[in-house]
């Protein structure tokens, strides 16, 4: 398995922000730890959130706010803070379970620049297939199957009826433990064959061309030389080439996590500890460096696709680092 050995952002201005909007949903996904869906639909107050985001729009000159839940559709205050962003002329994207009706998605599509509709096979109804047919014709969409072991025969079948359309991507995602950061939902040898052999198509989505896009993703740069890309990290987790122990990691400067409770972070993974909190904007501890990993594995797209590189002597030393150096900073 090759290695990556740099990950290099494509937009250098672009801050990626996480928001974990609420812990309400009404699916109870056994991956899904009890905290992210029985809780409330906002666990701070919305007058501090908006005092919140007068300082990130004041802050960062390219946002890409990234929004997720519980289910995100469940809060009111959903299209106020999409629009904020969107208005100020920033991108958003936004996961859901496509819970809303379909009328929903249609008035809040134009807003956002893509929807990840995630695909629960213990949950799944013929209205999500409804709700990502009718949002794609309207932007971006891509449909992200929780490939769950003990339901693996049904979702390969949603895998399989979702990628005849061309309207999305269709992204098979691994489940992985919530925490542990170890990359597995105890797949069997075969299994976990298919997602090493399993490569999304991504020549899709043609009818948006033209249409503004949030330049999130990466140039991954491996071991053997080759320079690598892909619009979907998750595929690296995935193939388990992602365990960055030890990189210099640029999470907190070119990402930041809001958490359920209203809790600022650096990142998704929660490496580098708290920053501070939405109840208090003003008093948020903002980082000025880089930090090194601690975890085996990086599972979360987000955190996957942010500045890293790896420290290992043999590889700062050779003449390959070298002209990566001269031809990229």
């Amino acid at each position: 398995m090759k290695k990556i050995l740099e990950v290099k952002q494509y937009e250098p201005t672009v801050t990626h922000i996480t928001w974990i909007i609420n812990n309400i949903c009404p699916n109870s996904c056994t991956y899904c730890p009890a905290l992210t869906h029985n809780g409330s639909n906002h666990n701070y107050d919305w007058n501090n959130a908006r005092r919140f985001v007068k300082i990130l729009l004041h802050r960062y000159s390219k946002i890409h706010l990234s929004i997720a839940g519980g289910e995100p559709s469940m809060s009111p205050h959903l299209p106020e803070l999409v629009k904020l962003f969107s208005e100020a002329g920033h991108t958003v994207s936004l996961v859901t379970n496509g819970y809303k009706s379909k009328e929903y998605w249609l008035e809040l599509a134009p807003y956002i620049t893509y929807i990840g509709f995630s695909y629960h096979p213990e949950y799944s109804t013929e209205r999500y297939f409804e709700n990502l047919q009718a949002a794609a014709e309207v932007t971006r969409c891509g449909a992200k199957i929780m490939m769950l072991s003990s339901h693996w025969e049904q979702c390969i079948a949603a895998y399989e009826r979702l990628k005849e359309s061309d309207r999305y991507w269709v992204t098979p995602t691994r489940v992985v433990e919530w925490g542990t950061y170890n990359g597995s939902d105890y797949y069997t040898d075969e299994q976990i064959k298919w997602f090493q052999t399993t490569i999304t198509d991504h020549n899709k989505m043609l009818h948006h061309q033209g249409k503004p896009y949030a330049l999130t993703a990466a140039k991954y740069y491996l071991n053997d030389g080759t320079i690598d890309t892909t619009p979907v990290a998750s595929s690296y987790a995935n193939r388990g080439q992602t365990n960055f122990r030890g990189y210099e990691c640029y999470i907190g400067l070119r990402s930041l996590f809001i958490g359920i409770l209203g809790q600022v972070k650096r990142g998704n993974c929660m490496a580098g500890g708290r920053l501070g909190t939405i109840d208090k904007p003003e008093e948020i501890i903002w980082p000025d460096k880089p930090i090194i990993c601690n975890y085996d594995l990086c599972s979360c797209s987000t955190d996957i696709d942010i500045n890293k590189r790896s420290l290992d002597s043999e590889y700062r030393d050779t003449r390959k680092y070298t002209e990566f150096l001269r031809k990229n900073y």
